[in-house]
């Protein structure tokens, strides 16, 4: 699959470093994005007919970065090519059909037109139809079956191919639909939902008590002064106060120094400038020099945008308000004001049960675990459905840009914070990976569903699901003790450390074991029992040793990560880092 079939997306600008295994490729997936854009479209209102096929077509394009990702990284794998290269002349018409439909599916998707409009233009026009072509990659397949031309190709290779197959076939299934269907579909079976009642939130209301703790210190602060330049101590709480501590601490160090600057511009037009004015023009000047570089720094990235604003703001309720002055005790009262309202802000959210951005990043991976569980139902459980699989998938990849705004957030709570961000980053990057092929492996099983299989081969299979399933069981009970409201460095913490260590000091099942028995098992059943499976039942039964050989890789990786980012050293509490170290260790 060429890069210009990816929509001609850009991949997501995450602005962190994700270490890469060997044979991996960028995370492509810009569904967070996506949400956030469609969320202005809603609160806009101006398109409401629109926001039902904007999210089908969300889905659409997540689902074929999802596939091109996985196919690039299948792609990269140091196995045979003797099957791909048996399957060339097919493979080749199915991936350049896809290409094209990639193609028209992006130019009818920006071709923004009525319903009407759109449905009327594809009236006598024929969408692509991929049926004849992936029927003609399966019917070479079951050929080369037949044959006996697989004889020489190892199962590594055959399991590869298959995926790689697989993931064409998914590619093509999301694309059958043109966005002229998806739009009729969206406006004629969109049915009005009842809204559930939210749930009661006790880190949200942790988070009111703490702001009006502030304005109210603020506000004490106000009439001990007696005075009305002091006016403006009481924005700064309900301005600077974020969801987390390190954000709090970021966004009232970029307040403050664009109100300084703000208040010093104006002090220095106060004394130099506004004397010598005597028309409005000549004022309306001086605005004009102050916004222009200020609206310049405000677009010019995330981390002082915030100052930019200030200054304007500051400029203008010192040096204007409502008339000009010549005093310059009113700009220093300004500044007076946004140093004690961030003051009363820090002593509230620091001493009145604090919550760091450290601590809600051990929540969010907590949620990612379990979700990653979801996608391994136990013996016995209903299995997942293809839609169950690709929505738990979603909100896997989801998560991973409030992870990157939590740990640039948790950089200003280095003292404080009590986790290691660049291992969150790389965590997060490794969750999404895990959850991408366990949610291949469990949509393709209920996608297309095979004969009973024997008992040695279920058997082979459960097991590889439960080294898996009791691997990700250890990092969930290691998260879920590290999780705590006390503040780093008091005794609570401490113990919340303590109890994390110790789990994170459990020996790990075997992983390679079970899959190198899976592996043998499906080699042996491939002249026999399975010679009378459907291909495309077949090619995901196969396709399941790839997946899990990628899922083996990366878990290692993915707990290292997340014992580096929950373990780091403790102050107060020195050496208890070093009961995590075998943590990584497979049992023998």
């Amino acid at each position: 699959m060429t890069r210009s079939a990816r929509l001609r997306c850009p991949a997501i600008s995450i602005g962190a470093v994700f270490y890469l295994l060997p044979g991996e490729g960028p995370i492509s997936s810009q569904l967070a994005r996506d949400m956030q854009l469609l969320e202005r479209v809603r609160q806009e209102g101006r398109h409401r007919e629109d926001v039902a096929f904007f999210s089908l077509a969300i889905v659409v394009a997540d689902r074929a970065l999802t596939l091109t990702d996985t196919m690039d990284t299948l792609a990269r794998h140091d196995v045979g090519r003797t099957y791909r290269r048996l399957l060339a002349p097919q493979l080749t018409v199915l991936v350049a059909e896809l290409d094209a439909g990639l193609r028209a599916f992006e130019q009818t998707a920006r071709e923004h037109r009525p319903l009407t409009a759109a449905v009327a233009t594809q009236v006598g026009a024929q969408w692509s139809d991929y049926r004849a072509a992936i029927a003609a990659v399966e019917a070479r397949q079951l050929a080369l079956r037949r044959t006996g031309a697989l004889a020489r190709v190892d199962i590594a290779e055959e399991a590869n191919t298959d995926a790689f197959v697989r993931a064409l076939v998914d590619l093509a299934d999301s694309l059958h639909a043109s966005p002229a269907e998806l739009r009729e579909r969206a406006t004629t079976g969109t049915a009005a939902t009842s809204i559930a009642r939210p749930r009661f939130d006790l880190y949200a209301a942790r988070y009111g008590v703490r702001v009006g703790l502030a304005t109210t210190i603020s506000y004490l602060i106000g009439i001990v002064a007696d005075t009305a330049e002091l006016f403006n101590v009481l924005w700064h709480p309900a301005f600077l106060a974020v969801s987390s501590y390190g954000a709090t601490i970021r966004r009232a160090g970029t307040r403050f120094a664009g109100t300084v600057i703000g208040c010093l511009v104006a002090i220095v037009a106060t004394i130099a400038v506004m004397p010598n004015i005597s028309e409005l023009p000549s004022l309306a000047l001086v605005l004009f020099a102050v916004t222009v570089p200020s609206a310049y720094v405000a677009v010019g990235g995330p981390r002082f945008s915030y100052a930019g604003v200030q200054i304007v703001v500051a400029f203008v309720v010192v040096a204007l308000a409502e008339r000009p002055e010549a005093d310059v005790h009113p700009a220093l009262w300004r500044v007076y004001g946004t140093l004690l309202g961030t003051a009363a802000l820090f002593l509230a959210f620091r001493f009145v049960s604090p919550d760091y951005a450290g601590r809600q990043l051990v929540a969010r991976f907590t949620e990612i675990v379990r979700e990653m569980l979801s996608l391994l139902p136990r013996p016995g459980s209903a299995p997942l459905t293809v839609a169950q699989a690709e929505t738990v998938r979603q909100r896997i990849a989801a998560t991973l840009p409030d992870i990157l705004r939590l740990a640039d957030e948790a950089q200003a709570e280095a003292a404080t914070g009590g986790v290691d961000t660049q291992a969150a980053i790389v965590a997060g990057g490794r969750a999404v990976r895990i959850g991408y092929r366990l949610a291949a492996v469990y949509g393709e099983r209920s996608a297309n569903p095979g004969l009973p299989l024997s008992e040695s081969l279920q058997r082979a299979l459960g097991n590889v699901e439960t080294a898996v399933r009791a691997w990700l069981e250890i990092p969930l009970r290691m998260l879920e003790a590290r999780h705590t409201m006390a503040r780093p460095g008091s005794r609570g913490y401490r113990q919340a450390y303590a109890a994390a260590a110790a789990v994170a000091a459990q020996p790990r099942p075997d992983l390679a074991g079970p899959l190198s028995t899976l592996q043998l098992a499906i080699e042996a059943a491939r002249p026999i029992e399975l010679s009378d499976w459907p291909q495309a039942a077949r090619g995901a039964l196969v396709a399941e040793i790839e997946h899990f050989r990628r899922v083996v890789e990366l878990l290692p990786s993915l707990d290292e990560y997340l014992r580096q980012m929950t373990l780091t050293q403790d102050p107060g509490h020195p050496g208890v880092a070093g009961l995590a170290t075998v943590a990584t260790r497979p049992k023998r």
